[in-house]
């Protein structure tokens, strides 16, 4: 009996062990494909067929319906872009605390108005919808060929998630 206890408690530290050690999969989403917020009453965000890559830049341009007012930071404190599996970090918290714009040769245009990079944690999106986009040129490109992924990781507001095309 004693080596059946010792048996079956192994046999669960041994799920437990392997159930950790397992990588988080984040999902990746194509073109007009919609992403829930962690709370889908909040709102969601899609990544619109205006979307470009040629050998010259890239943009990755996003539906966002909000449900509520959010400020740029909640809903983008951290991301990144890809390119041909070359990751660039554009934007992390530094401390917990500090947002640090690792990269400042890209433009983000919201609803038709670029809005300096420096000026981003300032920023807030009303109720509704409205359209980032994120243009990169053509130093974040390899080829036209090239897969492009823009990725936003340890969001309090967005899953993580990888959109890609």
């Amino acid at each position: 009996m004693k080596k059946y206890l010792v048996f079956v408690a192994l046999l669960i530290l041994s799920i437990i062990l392997i159930g950790c050690n397992q990588k988080k999969v984040v999902p990746i989403y194509k073109i007009n494909q919609e992403v829930k917020f962690r709370d889908a009453t909040k709102g969601s965000i899609t990544l619109n067929d205006q979307s470009i890559k040629s050998n010259e830049s890239v943009a990755f341009s996003f539906t966002l319906t909000l449900n509520e007012i959010f400020m740029f930071d909640d809903l983008f404190p951290n991301y990144s872009i890809s390119v041909d599996q070359t990751e660039i970090e554009l934007r992390t918290f530094n401390d917990g605390s500090n947002l640090i714009n690792h990269k400042d040769d890209y433009i983000v245009i919201i609803n038709n108005v670029p809005v300096e990079i420096n000026q981003l944690s300032n920023y807030e999106f009303v109720v509704g919808e409205s359209i980032i986009l994120f243009s990169f040129g053509n130093n974040y490109i390899s080829n036209k060929d090239s897969v492009a992924s823009l990725t936003f990781l340890f969001d309090q507001v967005i899953p993580d998630a990888v959109f890609s095309f």
